[in-house]
């Protein structure tokens, strides 16, 4: 399906765009927030999740917003989260925690946990980690992780975020919805029809990464490009096919793609009719549905685009869900557009597809193709043409000038 994607969008002009304003690009990838499903408190009250499996009171004037990764509780400002998940692969408590903890260190180098212990939550045992971690951005955040577990088998994964600066404000907060957390039965909503799951269907693994790779866009664009200094980290056992004729290059863990993530990291569009994101999404969309016709969007997230000195700038993401050479499969977007507006308009679009069979795409998502794109945007301040790698060494153009990660 991407394949093509980018040979109808290549069909459209080309033009440079100043690559200043790429600094503009805010990191994506939070916990996924759907604005459909979303529900606000005017006074405290206990909210439901069936999907999930648990309920928790949450603070008035809070948002609780849900989809099939995650529920995320946010306070109005977005100054302190929680966010929960159902855990449905087979593997003991402390083994769970530890690979958490390994992908918010490869995130976070600064991770740290200050303390562990064993708590009982409304009669159900609980390991809880007190954590500390600074962001991208320089900020100091401080979070709790709630392991809850039953019979040796984690059942629920609860995660606060808070910055330092906020903790004493909101901290009663996040310890109140914790403290509330209920396991119920897992079940359909009563206006949800009822799945039935073949017996020979086994519960989604975390993806064992072993260790990972950056792969250097100067490898794919060029040397003197804007964009040559990026890179984007991968598995370190996935395939590697750059298509430098359709502008796009490919990291798949089979020859058959079946699981697999597409990067575009430079698309120019001259006078566009697209002023934003969502816009250029319904392209991609369009697109899609021409090599998978029951493509749906099961959710999506397009927040207003910002205006810097004249440039439009905007990104969103969103999941869809459609059948491919007979695999019903997850695809996850990420679109980040510019446009800029004078005699000669004119977008630049970036954007990236994961895709995955249905039981595997969840995890895919959370520990593969998040940290693919998120390597990739934090990769944007060290972009100055020079195309250099570590210690000034550029690789050879072939997939060999990797660094180990």
């Amino acid at each position: 399906m991407v394949k093509k994607i980018l040979a109808s969008l290549l069909g459209l002009w080309l033009l440079s765009v100043p690559s200043s304003a790429l600094s503009q690009l805010s990191p994506p990838f939070q916990p996924f927030q759907p604005g459909p499903a979303q529900h606000t408190a005017t006074t405290a009250q206990r909210y439901l999740s069936h999907q999930h499996g648990c309920s928790f009171i949450y603070p008035q004037g809070w948002t609780v917003s849900e989809e099939e990764g995650t529920v995320m509780i946010e306070e109005p400002q977005r100054l302190a989260w929680v966010t929960m998940w159902s855990i449905t692969e087979l593997v003991d408590p402390q083994t769970y925690l530890q690979e958490f903890g390994g992908f918010l260190q490869a995130q976070f180098p600064d991770y740290t946990v200050a303390s562990r212990k064993e708590v009982m939550v409304n009669g159900v045992t609980a390991i809880r980690e007190d954590a500390s971690y600074t962001l991208n951005s320089g900020t100091a955040e401080v979070s709790i992780h709630l392991l809850f577990y039953q019979n040796n088998q984690p059942k629920l994964m609860a995660v606060t975020g808070v910055g330092e600066a906020h903790h004493s404000t909101f901290s009663p907060a996040l310890e109140q919805v914790l403290a509330s957390v209920i396991l119920t039965e897992i079940a359909t909503s009563p206006s949800e029809p009822t799945r039935t799951v073949p017996q020979t269907q086994q519960p989604a693994q975390v993806p064992e990464v072993k260790a990972w790779l950056q792969y250097r866009m100067h490898q794919f664009l060029g040397l003197t490009h804007d964009m040559a200094a990026t890179y984007v980290e991968h598995p370190h056992d996935w395939q590697i096919v750059p298509d430098y004729a359709k502008g796009m290059v490919t990291f798949t863990q089979d020859e058959g793609q079946t699981v697999a993530f597409t990067l575009c990291p430079w698309l120019t569009l001259q006078n566009p009719a697209q002023r934003t994101a969502s816009e250029f999404f319904e392209i991609l969309l369009a697109e899609g549905r021409k090599t998978v016709p029951d493509l749906e969007v099961v959710a999506q997230e397009f927040p207003d685009f910002q205006n810097f000195a004249g440039v439009l700038a905007s990104e969103g993401r969103a999941e869809l869900q459609g059948t491919e050479n007979g695999i019903l499969k997850r695809y996850y977007v990420w679109v980040s557009y510019m446009y800029t507006q004078g005699f000669y308009s004119s977008g630049l679009a970036m954007f990236g597809i994961g895709e995955a069979p249905v039981a595997e795409g969840p995890n895919m998502k959370r520990y593969v193709f998040d940290r693919m794109v998120r390597s990739f945007l934090n990769s944007f301040p060290k972009a100055g043409g020079t195309g250099k790698g570590e210690n000034g060494k550029p690789g050879n153009g072939n997939g060999n000038g990797d660094q180990p990660n």
